[in-house]
């Protein structure tokens, strides 16, 4: 069980059209005390503590919650556990990413997709920037 009186922070690429949408999507707010969503392409000031870590952002969401990072399909899982399953699209991705395996082989399927759809937008990724 997660404590509701922790804040959160959600680093997703602002110009992909699938990772702006399920953030939005989450609903973490009657969950979290503070929930902060920042695209991995701005200029604030908790990407270079990312950056710092090594952590490559353009290898998936990430997550900082106490103190701790989680990447790709860990942040995934632990957003679909946080999230508010209010909505029909909010409980399967709540029963999607609540399976660790299925997780973990469904995420390089949407991080795939991501690609493909910056490239027919004609973005760049993150680290080609």
């Amino acid at each position: 069980m997660l404590p509701d009186d922790k804040n959160l922070l959600i680093i997703y690429d602002g110009e992909c059209p699938f990772c702006s949408a399920y953030a939005k999507m989450l609903r973490l707010q009657q969950r979290f005390g503070t929930v902060r969503m920042i695209s991995a392409r701005s200029d604030e000031p908790e990407l270079q503590e990312v950056v710092n870590l090594g952590i490559q952002v353009d290898n998936g969401i990430i997550v900082k919650w106490e103190g701790r990072f989680l990447q790709g399909p860990e942040a995934m899982q632990f957003l679909a556990m946080a999230s508010s399953p209010s909505t029909l699209l909010s409980r399967l991705n709540q029963w999607v990413f609540s399976h660790p395996l299925i997780a973990k082989g469904l995420y390089p399927l949407l991080y795939a997709g991501r690609n493909l759809s910056l490239w027919l937008m004609g973005r760049r990724r993150i680290s080609a920037e």
